[in-house]
């Protein structure tokens, strides 16, 4: 796991880039880096890679895009922002399962999480080598929501705190959260509730009783 890692901001005449550089050794297998590289993916950020004296610069592409934690610095969110955010993020992670790329490599954090300002739509930086649990990083993100939503909005309300305790369920999967999203909008978020079974890692299992 990287524990130190600096983050600068470049550009030139047509792109911004946000440049992150780790102090460890990278250990992940080029795979990863040599298809986000030539190969782009809905949902992650476009990413190359500069080494300069043996130490590794990763720059993503930001242009016309600006991170969560400063586009939300002074606004709230709505119910239907909220799933939105939360569906669009949990399809790129599951979807990377088709690219061999490795969920726990993904920053599930508020200031390298970035929002298209034209489609809104949210764009995932991926690190090889991070490697830190990602559903334990979906339940710190859920806490960070819980601070932004539009307490206003009592159905926004009850489906993040509904999303939040789910993820502090043992044995949680993304199909939990899921669930939950599907219920808020089948019901208006009233009547199911989800329990978690299990202590299955997969993100993707489905539970074994259906709420």
């Amino acid at each position: 796991m990287i524990i130190n890692m600096k983050v600068e901001f470049k550009r030139d005449l047509h792109h911004n880039f946000m440049v992150l550089s780790e102090t460890l050794n990278n250990t992940a297998e080029s795979y990863c880096i040599k298809m986000l590289t030539y190969q782009q993916v809905e949902g992650i950020l476009p990413m190359e890679i500069q080494t300069i004296n043996s130490q590794d610069f990763y720059y993503y592409e930001i242009t016309a895009k600006q991170s969560m934690n400063n586009l939300f610095d002074k606004t709230v969110l709505s119910l239907d922002r909220v799933r939105k955010i939360f569906q669009n993020l949990m399809n790129t992670i599951e979807k990377s399962y088709d690219y061999l790329l490795l969920p726990d490599d993904f920053l599930l954090v508020p200031e390298y999480v970035y929002l298209d300002i034209n489609t809104d739509l949210p764009y995932l930086c991926y690190l090889p080598g991070y490697q830190n649990n990602v559903k334990e990083q979906m339940s710190g993100f859920i806490e960070y929501i819980m601070n932004k939503v539009d307490y206003n909005d009592k159905e926004a309300v009850l489906l993040v705190y509904r999303l939040y305790a789910v993820s502090k369920e043992e044995g949680y999967t993304f199909h939990h959260l899921n669930m939950v999203i599907q219920n808020s909008i089948g019901s208006n978020s009233q009547g199911k509730t989800v329990n978690v079974q299990g202590n299955d890692e997969d993100l993707n299992q489905t539970p074994d009783q259906t709420p």
